[in-house]
């Protein structure tokens, strides 16, 4: 008897004693709660049984059926996902009715040995050759689309990535102070003009983008229209995140001409000129992509259509999602078109994941306690839960700005042994801005927010991320408390490598007590900065008590380990780091191993660390520095170091995510 056969004759004599039963009784709730293992299938049938022979179709199907039998488990719940390709119409939804119940999970899990693919797209068909090596097809969507994937290789937007020289503002746009986008009046410039031996007036002027690289940030601007004058093509910004970008002191979009603050355009079919581009005409409905030599009339092509594949949302601090665990799912191809506020969409930042929800004049977001600044949804989101697993899935072909985002009052949860590749944005997110006070928040009131804590984040492997949000770091976190980030792979990010924590010393308003106890522990990080120059491979924030950073193994990055402006209460040991020779001034950031610039960052302990060079800035209050071993002839270090970059990085039961990533 195969495995199969035998798993179905031990089913029906399983049924056959449950019907026995319910004939006796004539109790029909008896089936309903002795069922704890149900299949789906690509293939299935919603109006099936569920069962290995005859499964469902879709996860709404397994979870409505799930929330008939839940309220007082004594096992857990199985939901077999067979493989193949589950194309999702909108985002599968879990809230307080579809806990597991009396400490017993609901597990949504890839059958052994098969490939569940949960994916967000749309195959896009009927490819005919347009111009060239420019190819269209039709495409039934009305809006910009961000993100394609050919033969399973992303594309990218048409562009312009030389760069060009704004010439400055152009006209007026008021804000009178009274718009719920707004904390003040105040004028900025509408748009910006450009030299039109440059920059030509584009059709469907409202799908381009603007960008511009700045040491930390990478704003991104939409345009609303484009018309010549003067010599000059004027590109006016959808508003008002326009004039929230022109108002930051570092986007000098509004000032003289600034050679050394190119700005970048895309996403225009008149920039189409590179293999590996697209262009979307919404107007037409018409999708171009310039082959990079594939038969298109055989490709596979898939164009993101939901926003978000996964929302886990409970109602408060009090009545969270509870006890669900995701094993073996490959997440793709979710859709994300920027941050909308108002009539416009854009991604503008102080840094790292954050986002600006008003205008402020003076441009000092910390008077309101961060109320001002949120963080855009994940492509798997979680908020008010209790004890959710997330192991050994597959995050791959992404648009959204985060992966996985344990956004608020995120308790008793793991993130352990996922694969994060080719991703738009960072692979894991833990907690809020807003969380600087609890209870306070204007996204989250008081009884629904809640600080994220308890959180083990631990044998994640996190390569090719943050391709089109660069100014993000390869993992991120704010106000949080009790997360351990441990045994994680980070290789080759735009920017930093992990960001924790949030408020500068250099504020109005006091430290957060909210975060503390966190630890960032035996990570393997490297090859970061690829794009920006700023922050560190590990970089710190704020007080946090009771905090350590030991055991990490930091390679090739400018600054290794970097508690920012404001950092206190971090214990900072064994760890090995592979710097850059002397620096020329205590300004110069390459090779640091340790970079803390102010006074205001202080008590900290930084004891027994491994560098090759003992390139170091110091100027913290209270922060001594003690017996740090300089290693010159590494990468051949001592044996100490070498057992720390040994047990950095994937523990032994996790290799096989690397391994599998690296024949990709």
């Amino acid at each position: 008897m195969n495995k199969k056969t035998h798993i179905v004759h031990g089913l029906l004599i399983k049924r056959l004693g449950l019907l026995a039963t319910i004939l006796l009784t004539g109790c029909v709730t008896t089936l309903q709660r002795s069922d704890t293992e149900f299949h789906i299938s690509p293939d299935g049938d919603d109006s099936a049984t569920g069962s290995l022979d005859h499964p469902w179709q879709t996860l709404e199907r397994a979870r409505d059926h799930i929330r008939l039998i839940n309220q007082d488990m004594d096992k857990d719940i199985i939901v077999y996902l067979h493989g193949g390709i589950y194309p999702l119409e909108r985002s599968f939804e879990l809230t307080i009715q579809d806990s597991g119940t009396n400490g017993y999970r609901i597990i949504y899990k890839a059958f052994p040995n098969e490939v569940p693919i949960l994916s967000g797209a749309i195959p896009v068909t009927g490819w005919t050759q347009h111009d060239g090596e420019i190819w269209k097809a039709p495409l039934a969507r009305d809006k910009k689309l961000r993100a394609l994937y050919v033969n399973g290789k992303r594309a990218v937007m048409a562009g312009k990535p030389e760069g060009v020289v704004g010439q400055g503002g152009y006209g007026t746009f008021t804000i009178t102070g009274r718009e719920p986008w707004a904390s003040s009046e105040g004028t900025e410039f509408a748009g910006i003009k450009f030299k039109a031996d440059e920059i030509g007036v584009y059709d469907n002027p409202h799908n381009v983008e603007v960008y511009q690289s700045n040491v930390w940030s990478e704003p991104i601007v939409c345009l609303e229209d484009m018309f010549s004058e003067d010599g000059y093509t004027i590109a006016m910004l959808q508003q008002p995140y326009g004039a929230i970008a022109l108002n930051m002191s570092w986007v000098p979009f509004r000032a003289a001409p600034r050679p050394d603050r190119l700005l970048h355009l895309r996403n225009a079919y008149e920039l189409l000129d590179e293999p590996g581009e697209f262009y979307f005409n919404d107007q037409t409905k018409t999708l171009y992509y310039y082959s990079r030599g594939e038969d298109m009339t055989a490709a596979r092509v898939m164009a993101p259509a939901v926003e978000g594949l996964v929302r886990i949302a409970g109602q408060s601090t009090s009545a969270r999602v509870r006890n669900i665990h995701f094993y073996g799912l490959t997440f793709a191809h979710d859709d994300y078109l920027l941050s909308s506020l108002g009539n416009s969409r854009g991604w503008v930042s102080v840094q790292s994941l954050s986002q600006f929800t008003r205008y402020i004049k003076d441009g000092n977001w910390h008077l309101n306690e961060y109320n001002d600044i949120t963080i855009p949804k994940g492509t798997f989101n979680l908020c008010n839960v209790d004890s959710i697993r997330i192991e050994r899935n597959r995050f791959e072909h992404l648009a959204s700005a985060v992966a996985v985002n344990l956004e608020n009052d995120v308790v008793n949860t793991a993130v352990i042994g996922n694969y994060f590749g080719d991703l738009m944005g960072t692979s894991i997110n833990i907690g809020h801005p807003q969380h600087y006070k609890i209870g306070d928040g204007e996204q989250f009131p008081d009884g629904v927010e809640g600080v994220c804590k308890d959180v083990l984040i631990s044998n994640n492997f996190v390569h090719k991320v943050c391709l089109d949000f660069r100014q993000v770091e390869g993992m991120t976190g704010f106000f949080v408390e009790n997360v351990q980030m441990i045994h994680n792979e980070i290789i080759g990010t735009p920017y930093g490598g992990i960001a924790l924590g949030w408020w500068w010393g250099n504020s109005q308003i006091p430290p957060s007590t909210v975060a503390k106890n966190n630890s960032i522990l035996y990570n393997r990080i490297g090859k970061t900065h690829r794009a920006l120059n700023d922050g560190g491979i590990i970089y710190v924030l704020g007080e946090q008590p009771g905090s350590e950073i030991a055991y990490n193994y930091c390679y090739e990055g400018p600054r290794c380990i970097y508690p920012d402006d404001g950092s206190a209460y971090w214990n900072i040991h064994d760890n090995v780091i592979l710097n850059g020779s002397s620096a020329t001034s205590k300004h110069e950031h390459k090779g640091l191993w340790l970079h803390i610039w102010t006074p205001a960052c202080h008590d900290m302990t930084i004891d027994l660390n491994y560098v090759k060079s003992d390139n170091v800035r110091n100027e913290g209050t209270n922060c001594p520095i003690t017996n740090t071993m300089v290693e010159p002839l590494a990468p051949k270090w001592s044996r100490q170091a070498q057992a720390i970059i040994d047990a950095a990085g994937l523990e032994p039961a996790y290799q096989d995510i690397k391994r599998i990533s690296e024949t990709e």
